[in-house]
């Protein structure tokens, strides 16, 4: 999926596209701002996208797939960006991209932003399904390998 098929965020000078290796530098900086971890972004088998503001990056998210469901990961926006609508669009198109890859289910962690996808239309679940659902996925092997952070909730919703 391209910037022409997934749905443009309003303001002109906002663009959603498909990050590209070209952007791993951008995306781990705006990653850390946010307080998350790039480990593993633009990893093989897994997707992201961009909220282009200009030249700089707005937002980011990303899909880690595996059998039949898919871990939503890394969705953040820079603070000067926030309340726009940008993080709702790059799910959206992740979302779209589990639709078209025949994805079941897409699940996600949180440790604070919990609320916000659950009036999104997430629901909770124990981590441990999350864990056994998608065990090769990077974010997954990571926790496994750092230790699981004890205040991490799970989250899962259809992919269409």
């Amino acid at each position: 999926m391209n910037s022409h098929s997934c749905m443009r965020c309003a303001r002109v000078d906002l663009r959603v596209e498909r990050a590209t290796d070209g952007d791993r530098d951008a995306m781990a900086t705006v990653l850390a701002a946010c307080g998350l971890s790039s480990f593993g972004i633009l990893h093989p088998g897994t997707l992201y996208w961009v909220c282009r503001a200009g030249n700089a990056l707005a937002g980011i998210c990303g899909l880690e797939v595996g059998d039949g469901c898919a871990l939503l990961r890394s969705v953040c926006v820079v603070e000067s960006e926030r309340g726009k609508g940008i993080a709702e669009r790059l799910v959206r198109c992740a979302l779209e991209e589990a639709t078209q890859l025949d994805l079941q289910h897409v699940y996600l962690f949180s440790k604070d932003t919990g609320d916000y996808f659950e009036r999104l239309g997430w629901r909770p679940v124990p981590v441990p399904e999350v864990a056994a659902r998608l065990p090769q996925a990077p974010q997954v092997r990571r926790y496994e390998e750092i230790g699981w952070y004890p205040d991490e909730r799970a989250f899962v919703r259809s992919a269409t």
